[in-house]
């Protein structure tokens, strides 16, 4: 959210419920224990009350409204509720409480996880300055740990030593907002034994493709102007995204290839349009179904070392739809037309048969020889074997496909089967054209028609006419009414010449 430059409070949309709430200062609130706020994700805050409490709600530092609830969790002593701060990136925030029926409490502003890692002070904090008396194991004993857990969610771990202090431990997407935080004092940091700190937190689906999680520990290398030591990892974060968008939603695989273009030393991976009110979500997998780039809008692909096919993906989460589409490199990276059709030769180079992915994106055969409609011997897709699509001449699936008559061509184990439905069946033409296409094309074909039956009449009535004329010229000659017979000219006049 944009923040005015005079620090005035901005509107918000529960500026209304706030100011329906009965407040009044000659109400003592004194008595009344004021709420205390956590952080508890990059976005997301739980606020505890007193029992007593009926509606909760967050400020930033400029007091403007950024979360408000009503739904309490209450227990014998207290109430308490979770309010996501949605796209907001406060540098504080404050957490209030309204008791009926007029009191309200308030908390006083804690600074949010960004505003403490920009602000972090090693050696105000206790940071370790003289690392000469540590090993380096002992050093690297100390540093963060990072790994997954169920779904979306990851787990950050750190051993700590007992005479070696770590002020600061954090973990963030890796150009992005920081997912957790934690602050430790040298009065709680364990003084008889090593104890392992634990930590789990969620990441999100969008603008987190690789985790970097941080610890203040001595390093060799200087730390930079403004900087502080700090010991990190690093954990690529793509295959989890692309399997938590895969168990959400099945793909859909269209019969158009993805395409890609030259953007300086990376391709930059143009898919089939999805319609969708926030951007899309692409990513591209290897014949391996390995994740190779994900990126939210543009897709950017580091141009692989030899010829590849691969499958792009593009995803929507409102509504939920997941497309694929196979993406060919050729070996020179020359750009490719969305519908091209790569050379045999060169897709079985690229890919080999054994690959998992062959049955989603099947290989044309490797020789030109093979008759049309026949089918592939290799491998059976899902379903049954591979036929030859007569629409593109493309290796196609157990699905149908329409042909420009309407006719539906199904490949069931292997072989062809073709009929003719309605004409309105052709909607299931490689992608759906929807209505409006549906509507051209039967224009198209009326028109076409009604050509060939204009062509038809006017041919059979010049037909007549020849005939009829040919009919009635014997009668004609009879009646006198032909033209009498053609003579020579008459000779000009002595001494005149013709002209």
């Amino acid at each position: 959210m944009a923040r005015r430059l005079d620090g005035a409070r901005e509107p918000s949309e529960y500026d209304a419920a706030i100011d329906a709430l009965c407040v009044s200062d000659a109400v003592h609130s004194a008595s009344l224990p004021p709420p205390r706020l956590e952080q508890t994700s990059a976005s997301s805050v739980v606020i505890h009350a007193h029992r007593d409490a009926d509606a909760l709600y967050v400020t930033d530092e400029d007091g403007t409204l950024l979360a408000f609830t009503r739904a309490l969790t209450r227990d014998a002593t207290s109430s308490h509720a979770t309010l996501s701060l949605g796209g907001h990136t406060p540098y504080a925030m404050a957490a209030h409480a309204h008791h009926p029926p007029c009191a309200a409490t308030a908390s006083p502003a804690v600074r949010s996880w960004e505003a403490q890692l920009m602000e972090f002070n090693y050696e105000a904090r206790g940071g370790v300055t003289n690392h000469s008396a540590f090993t380096e194991a002992e050093l690297r004993a100390s540093a963060p740990a990072l790994s997954a857990g169920e779904g979306l969610t990851a787990t950050l771990r750190m051993l700590q030593q007992p005479r070696l202090f770590v002020p600061l431990l954090y973990a963030k997407c890796a150009a992005s907002s920081v997912l957790t935080l934690r602050a430790f004092t040298a009065d709680a940091w364990p003084t008889a034994r090593p104890a392992e700190y634990t930590a789990s937190f969620s990441v999100p689906l969008r603008g987190c493709p690789s985790l970097r999680a941080c610890a203040s520990l001595p390093v060799d290398a200087p730390s930079g102007c403004g900087g502080h030591p700090e010991r990190c990892v690093e954990l690529d974060w793509t295959p989890r995204l692309v399997a938590a968008i895969e168990a959400a939603a099945t793909p859909t695989w269209l019969a158009a290839n993805a395409s890609y273009a030259p953007s300086g030393t990376r391709l930059l991976v143009s898919t089939a349009p999805l319609r969708c009110d926030v951007p899309v979500l692409r990513y591209v997998k290897d014949a391996e179904l390995r994740p190779l780039a994900y990126g939210e809008g543009k897709l950017h692909l580091q141009p692989p070392h030899a010829p590849a096919l691969l499958a792009a993906y593009s995803y929507c989460e409102e509504p939920r739809a997941l497309l694929a589409q196979r993406l060919y490199v050729s070996p020179d990276l020359r750009p490719t037309a969305t519908a091209a059709t790569p050379p045999a030769a060169e897709l079985h180079a690229a890919t080999a048969t054994a690959s998992p992915l062959a049955a989603d994106l099947p290989l044309p055969p490797p020789t030109a020889a093979a008759a049309p409609f026949a089918a592939d011997p290799r491998r059976p897709s899902k379903g049954g074997g591979w036929c030859i699509s007569p629409l593109s001449g493309e290796l196609m699936g157990p699905g149908p496909v329409f042909l420009w008559s309407g006719a539906r061509c199904d490949c069931i184990a292997g072989r062809l089967a073709c009929g003719e439905p309605p004409l309105a069946h052709v909607r299931g033409w490689v992608s759906d054209p929807g209505p409006a296409g549906v509507a051209l094309l039967s224009l198209a074909t009326f028109g076409l028609t009604l050509l060939l039956l204009l062509l038809a009449l006017r041919t059979a009535v010049g037909r007549r006419v020849c005939s009829l004329k040919e009919e009635f010229a014997p009668l004609r000659t009879r009646e006198g009414l032909s033209p009498p017979a053609s003579s020579p000219p008459p000779s000009p006049p002595p001494g005149e010449l013709g002209v």
